[in-house]
């Protein structure tokens, strides 16, 4: 499986446990319930995805 080259970030939404504008979509935490403020868009329909290059 290749790994991907870049981050799905977001334009608007900043996540108050990672510290960023991390996409919700990837996040291990949304995905295990423990987020409690997780965002609900779909990223390939909202509009406000922002792919970053991986360092």
């Amino acid at each position: 499986m290749a790994k991907k080259n870049s981050t799905r970030m977001c334009s608007r939404f900043h996540c108050d446990k990672r510290g960023d504008r991390y996409c919700c979509a990837d996040c291990v935490e949304r995905k295990r319930d423990r987020c409690r403020n997780p965002c609900l868009n779909d990223p390939a329909r909202c509009g406000l995805e922002n792919r970053r290059p991986k360092p």
